[in-house]
């Protein structure tokens, strides 16, 4: 990352490099892990997953009429 500073009409570009920065979570928003290994993450998932097969195309829950009407 580069910022620029500019004093009494004269400027430079300095260099900034991060050392030892610690794993963020994008998902639950904690700093010590990622969100590859998020315990809230990957609940969420299996979750969604679970419940997926519930969401009809149509908008609808599927019931017996419209499973006898798909098939």
């Amino acid at each position: 990352m580069r910022f620029w500073l500019k004093e009494r009409g004269f400027g430079f570009f300095v260099g900034l490099e991060y050392e030892n920065i610690h794993e963020f979570c994008g998902f639950c928003k904690l700093v010590g892990h990622d969100t590859s290994v998020c315990r809230k993450a990957k609940k969420m998932e299996t979750t969604l997953k679970v419940n997926a097969p519930l969401i009809a195309d149509e908008g609808v829950l599927p019931n017996k009429q419209n499973i006898k009407k798909n098939l």
